[in-house]
C-alpha cells in the first residue's frame, strides 16, 4: 500500500504542470474544505479549519465546493500529502460502488458549481476579466461525465495557473493502474522549457535521482534512449517512472556535454529526523516535512534529549529543510514560533467575491500559566531555541510551509540561511473531489514574508550560497551551515532580510540605543538652551544700543 500511495504522487505532477507534476494536500477536516500553500513537490500546506489561517475565519467554510469534496484526516507522517491519500482511499471505495450516471441537467449544474466556485475565489480577481465567458459555454452540450470533465479541464486550464486545474477520474485511475504494477517515481520532476527541452524542476528527498549527481536546473536529453524533446509531457511522465529494481538510463547535460547516468528505480526513503549532537554541542535535525503534528512532536522531544545530552545548553542549531516539501500550514506556524521570541511569521491575501482580505501571522508564544508549569529544563529548552546561534538549511527542493519558516527565520534576522534558492511557491489553494468526477484545485491565496518579499516563482535566497558538488562524500552545505553557526558565536549579528536596510538590523530595545537615544535627547536640550541664550544676548544688546540714540 505504501508503494501505490509513493506512485500516486506523480498524478499530482502531471496536473501541475510538471512532469511528473508535484503532489498538493489540501484536505478538509470535518467537511471543511482546506486552503493548500505548497511548493513543487511534496506535501502542501493545509489549512486547518478551526484555527486562524490566511483566508478562514475559525468555523467558516472557505467557499465551499458544492457537493466536491470528501472529509480528510490527518494521518501518520509520510512520502505523500494526506490529501492524495483520503483521494485514493475515496477511489478505492469508489472502484468497488459504480456511482449512478448524471442527467445532462445535473451535469450542467456541476460544471456551473465549479465556474462559480472559481469566480467567487481565485485570488487574482485580474485575471477573470474574461471568466464570464465560459459560464454557459457548453450549455445544452454535456450529456456524459466525460463530457463535463473536459469542459471543466479546458475551463481551469484557460488561466494558465499550474495550481488550478482539474484531474479527470480517468486520468486518476490510469495513475492507480501505474502503481499496482509495481511503478515507482524515479524522484525527479521536470518541466518543459520554452525550447522544448525538459529541466529538472524538483527533486524527491530519498529517491535514486536525488542521491545521484543530478542537479535542480539539469537538462535532461533522453530517458531509456527516447528523446525528451519530442515527446509531450505525459509521454515524459511515463519515462519517469519504472518497475521497482529496474535501470534506468538517463542522458542528462552537464558543462555542455551529454552525461550518462544509469538509475535503478526504488521507493523513496522514509521520512527521518536524523538527529545529531556535533561536537560543540551543536544541535542538529532535519525536518523532512509539515505532514502532521506527530512529525513537529517528534523534532520537539528529540530536540529535547538531544538539550539533555548536551549538558542543558545548546551552543548552535542547525534546522535542515533541504528537500522538505512543505505541509500544514498551521505547523509552520508552530515550527517558525518554537524558534522565535516574537514578530511575524507570514502575511497573506485572499479574495471572497469583491471582498480582499489581508492577514498577518505573529509569533505564538506560551502562555504565562504554562510557562510556570514548566520545569527548569523545559524553559531552559525554550529560552535556547530561541536565542542559540542557529542557521538553517535550504535548496531547490524547499518549498511551501518550509518557505514560510525560512522566511520567518531569515527576515526577522534569528538565523543564517545557508545553501541554494527555495522552489519559489508563494501561492495556496483550496482542493478537492468534485461530484462524480475528479480532483479539483483552485489557486485561492498569496502570501508574502514578514518584510514584504513576494517569494512566488522566485523562491527565497540564502544568506550564504553553498551547492553541493558532484560526487562529493563530504555534505559541503551542511558544513558551511556548522561554520555560519560558529561565526555566530564569535560576532552574533543579525543576518540582512531579503528586501529590507542595514537599519533594520538595529535592535531599539538594545542598550546603546537606548543610550544613544537618551544623550541625543540631552544634546537637544542643551543645543535649544543655548539657541535661547544668545537669542537674549541679541535682545539685551539691542535695547541698550535704542536706548544710546
Amino acid at each position: 500500500m505504501r508503494k501505490f500511495l509513493i506512485n500516486m504522487l506523480v498524478l499530482c505532477f502531471a496536473t501541475a504542470g510538471l512532469s511528473p507534476a508535484y503532489a498538493q494536500t489540501s484536505p478538509k477536516l470535518g467537511g471543511t474544505p482546506a486552503v493548500i500553500v505548497q511548493g513543487a513537490g511534496a506535501q502542501e500546506e493545509k489549512l486547518v479549519p478551526g484555527t486562524a489561517q490566511p483566508g478562514v475565519q475559525p468555523g467558516v467554510t472557505p467557499g465551499t465546493i458544492p457537493d466536491t469534496t470528501q472529509p480528510a484526516k490527518p494521518t501518520d507522517i509520510g512520502p505523500l500529502p494526506e490529501q492524495l491519500r483520503e483521494l485514493f482511499r475515496h477511489l478505492m471505495q469508489g472502484a468497488q460502488v459504480e456511482e449512478k450516471a448524471k442527467t445532462p441537467a445535473e451535469l450542467e449544474t456541476i460544471y456551473k458549481s465549479v465556474w462559480r466556485q472559481i469566480a467567487d475565489t481565485y485570488h487574482d480577481h485580474d485575471a477573470l476579466r474574461n471568466w464570464g465567458e465560459w459560464k454557459n459555454k457548453y450549455d445544452g452540450k454535456l450529456t456524459t461525465l466525460e463530457e463535463m470533465e473536459t469542459a471543466i479541464k479546458t475551463m481551469t486550464a484557460s488561466l494558465n495557473d499550474k495550481w488550478t486545474k482539474y484531474t479527470t477520474s480517468t486520468e486518476i485511475k490510469a495513475q492507480m493502474a501505474k502503481s499496482t504494477a509495481g511503478m515507482e517515481p524515479l524522484g525527479f520532476f521536470l518541466k518543459q522549457l520554452p525550447d522544448k527541452t525538459y529541466a529538472i524542476d524538483f527533486m524527491m528527498y530519498g529517491t535514486p535521482a536525488q542521491k545521484s549527481v543530478l542537479r535542480k536546473g539539469d537538462v535532461v536529453k533522453s530517458i531509456n534512449g527516447k528523446l525528451l524533446d519530442t515527446l509531450t509531457t505525459v509521454e515524459v511522465e511515463e519515462l519517469s517512472m519504472a518497475a521497482t529494481g529496474a535501470d534506468v538510463q538517463v542522458v542528462y547535460v552537464l558543462d555542455g556535454k551529454e552525461e550518462t547516468l544509469t538509475l535503478k528505480s526504488a521507493a523513496a526513503d522514509a521520512p527521518n529526523l536524523n538527529p545529531k549532537l556535533l561536537p560543540g554541542n551543536i544541535a542538529y535535525i532535519r525536518l523532512p516535512d509539515f505532514s502532521s503534528p506527530d512529525v513537529v512532536n517528534a523534532m520537539f522531544s528529540v530536540l529535547a534529549k538531544m538539550h539533555q545530552d548536551a549538558g542543558g545548553k545548546f551552543n548552535g542549531i542547525v534546522l535542515d529543510l533541504r528537500g522538505n516539501p512543505g505541509g500544514i500550514f498551521d505547523l509552520a506556524i508552530s515550527v517558525s514560533s518554537m524558534f522565535l521570541e516574537e514578530g511575524t511569521v507570514v502575511m497573506s491575501k485572499t479574495r471572497t467575491g469583491l471582498q480582499v482580505k489581508d492577514e498577518r501571522f505573529s509569533v505564538v508564544k506560551a502562555l504565562p500559566h504554562d510557562i510556570a508549569e514548566m520545569t527548569a529544563e523545559q524553559r531552559a529548552l525554550a529560552h535556547d531555541l530561541e536565542t542559540a546561534p542557529m542557521s538553517v538549511l535550504i535548496d531547490g527542493s524547499t518549498a511551501s510551509s518550509a518557505e514560510i519558516v525560512t522566511g520567518a527565520l531569515k527576515d526577522n534576522g534569528r538565523a543564517t540561511i545557508v545553501g541554494t534558492t527555495t522552489w519559489g511557491k508563494g501561492v495556496g489553494y483550496k482542493s478537492g473531489r468534485i461530484r462524480a468526477g475528479g480532483h479539483l484545485s483552485i489557486t485561492s491565496l498569496s502570501y508574502l514574508t514578514p518584510s514584504g518579499f513576494n517569494l512566488s516563482n522566485k523562491g527565497i535566497a540564502p544568506n550564504v550560497e553553498v551547492e553541493q558538488p558532484r560526487n562529493s562524500a563530504l555534505d559541503v552545505p551542511l558544513d558551511a551551515a556548522i561554520k555560519a553557526v560558529k561565526a555566530q558565536q564569535i560576532s552574533p549579528t543579525k543576518p540582512i532580510a531579503q528586501g529590507s536596510s542595514p537599519l533594520q538590523l538595529i535592535d531599539p530595545n538594545s542598550v546603546l540605543v537606548r543610550a544613544g537615544t537618551i544623550a541625543l535627547f540631552l544634546l537637544v536640550i542643551v543645543l535649544y538652551g543655548v539657541h535661547m541664550h544668545m537669542r537674549a544676548r541679541r535682545e539685551h544688546g539691542d535695547k541698550g544700543n535704542k536706548k544710546s540714540k
